[in-house]
């Protein structure tokens, strides 16, 4: 976690590039006419860009070592840690994965000045009270489950299993290398769920990592449980909506339970993982100076505010390990016109999420849908076959899966900015009428967890008549 003291120092180092940036424009103004001449030198060369210098403090190896604090190191880290060696010897090298899926995510990090490799320092601590007889406790309160990230140095305690140990510790090293980046002052939810993103990993036999995964078992990143907190909330009715997720403060993150990491890493998932922004959420890190950053997510989301906020609410009442987002992602279709009475035909797949059928609706009117057809919803010697009433062999989202559900998503003429937008859900089955609250486009889904769709069959065919009220 990054604290005040740190969200100070960037701020800091802001305002004095701006200023440089300044005066570097006021020289460039000035120098001009001269630099417009034939042949003659220019006046302005643009200074180049050097990232902070490193201030790191040096240790004293042998106090350390004389209370039981060994030193390890790699290209791009040294670790002081009183824990177990052959576990701490194998934290510093992982650094040199996670770099390039740094790097190739935010961009390179200026050089320094000294030509020096980029280096930070972990202090992973089992007995605290040895570092602070060392004089390598940072001022402050120290928490007492999460790390604490400051400049180029981070602390944290040690942890009793391994996943979540190389969690924490690509979490605070991630903290470390984003505010290295030049004009680095994001959102917090930001900085604090991309640190969770590439913190969310896997290893396999070989020591290689795979950095930002959704997760498929809990089993596999023991002691995380950020998806079983979302849960939670979830069943208390505390699901948050994008806008409140932007305006969670910092005491919210320093609270016991690690509510806001679990929506930071939920929503950082969800954006970088589907297909319709993801391409627009990776521009967020190029450009990650607030106000810069804050106007390009107005500019890049806003044209689908009203989709965003439907998929983010079905994306988190949903969410459960191996979610399969790209699967899930709304299927829109263009809007076509139609007259009550008329009767409109739509095939509803099986391995897609929600899918549009294109037909807007005014407030109060109401359609009928008739659906036919079978899918089958698990392969295996015997597969789950389902009509479209769906079977109650198991539910999804509160309904049988296999259930045809029906949504209405509200057009953007009948919702203002304060409205939290969601789609109103009702099942389907093989026939029902169903009426439109307010003026809204109409869904269709066939119903299954959202980690199941990839093994799904089939079809069911859909007819649509508006009903003359």
């Amino acid at each position: 976690m990054m604290n005040s003291q740190s969200r100070r120092s960037i701020r800091r180092e802001h305002v004095i590039t701006l200023l440089m940036k300044f005066v570097l424009i006021i020289v460039f103004i000035n120098g001009r006419g001269p630099a417009c001449v034939e042949g003659a030198e220019p006046a302005f060369r643009a200074a180049p860009v050097y990232r902070p210098d490193d201030r790191r403090p040096l240790r004293d190896d042998a106090r350390a070592a004389s209370l039981g604090i060994q030193k390890y190191t790699s290209r791009h880290l040294i670790l002081y840690t009183d824990i177990d060696p052959q576990i701490a010897r194998t934290l510093p090298p992982l650094i040199n994965q996670i770099m390039p899926a740094w790097e190739a995510y935010f961009g390179e990090l200026p050089p320094a000045r000294d030509g020096s490799d980029f280096q930070m320092t972990c202090y992973l601590m089992q007995d605290q009270e040895r570092f602070a007889a060392a004089g390598m406790q940072p001022e402050g309160v120290m928490l007492t489950r999460f790390g604490r990230q400051i400049g180029r140095e981070f602390w944290m305690l040690e942890q009793s299993g391994d996943y979540y140990r190389r969690h924490l510790f690509f979490h605070e090293a991630t903290h470390a290398f984003m505010t290295t980046l030049p004009s680095v002052l994001p959102p917090l939810w930001y900085l604090e769920g991309m640190a969770e993103y590439f913190a969310t990993h896997s290893i396999d036999d070989r020591g290689r990592i795979t950095f930002g995964i959704m997760p498929i078992a809990p089993e596999q990143v023991p002691e995380w449980g950020r998806i079983e907190l979302i849960r939670q909330e979830n069943f208390y009715r505390r699901t948050l909506s994008l806008p409140q997720i932007g305006a969670m403060t910092n005491d919210q993150f320093i609270q016991p339970r690690p509510v806001p990491y679990s929506w930071s890493w939920a929503v950082c998932s969800f954006l970088d993982r589907h297909p319709r922004y993801q391409d627009r959420f990776r521009q967020l890190g190029q450009n990650m100076e607030y106000s810069a950053f804050q106007r390009l997510m107005e500019e890049l989301f806003e044209p689908d505010r009203r989709l965003l906020a439907a998929e983010w609410g079905e994306f988190a009442r949903r969410l459960d390990y191996g979610f399969d987002i790209p699967a899930n992602a709304f299927l829109s279709r263009p809007s076509r016109s139609w007259s009550n009475g008329e009767t409109v035909t739509i095939e509803v797949a099986s391995r897609q999420g929600w899918q549009s059928t294109g037909l807007h609706v005014d407030g109060g009117k109401s359609v009928s849908i008739q659906a036919t057809g079978q899918v089958q919803l698990k392969p295996g010697t015997v597969p789950w076959v389902s009509e479209p009433q769906g079977i109650s062999l198991d539910y999804a989202g509160g309904f049988p899966v296999g259930t045809l559900l029906a949504a209405w998503l509200p057009l953007a003429s009948a919702v203002d900015e304060e409205t939290e937008i969601q789609l109103e859900v009702t099942p389907v089955g093989s026939g029902a009428t169903i009426t439109a609250s307010k003026s809204s486009e109409l869904w269709l889904r066939i119903n299954d967890h959202g980690d199941d769709l990839h093994n799904n069959e089939g079809s069911y065919h859909v007819e649509i008549t508006g009903v003359r009220n």
